[in-house]
């Protein structure tokens, strides 16, 4: 029968690897908005900087998505090993 402690053990395992590779990911973010912070302070007082400031946040923005859209999709996949053994082990431990 399938073990339902081994299996909530091995979720919660997920979702730490999860949460920490997430932390990766919050790095990655800080290291480029700051970047693109000292970009823009090379361009401060010049023509097109408001619009520049806009494009800058609408970048930072679009790499947060894709950095989540990653950290979605590894869940994912890490979800369906997890279940894809459960179920696996559960249905031959009733045979």
């Amino acid at each position: 029968m399938l073990n339902r402690e081994q299996f909530a053990k091995d979720f919660k395992d997920l979702v730490s690897v999860t949460v920490k590779s997430f932390e990766g990911d919050v790095d990655k973010l800080s290291l480029y908005a700051a970047e693109r912070t000292i970009h823009l302070s090379l361009m401060l007082g010049e023509s097109g900087y408001d619009e520049a400031v806009i494009i800058e946040r609408d970048n930072i923005a679009m790499k947060a998505g894709i950095l989540a859209t990653d950290q979605a999709d590894l869940f994912d996949q890490r979800l369906l090993g997890v279940i894809h053994g459960a179920i696996r082990i559960g249905a031959l431990a009733i045979v």
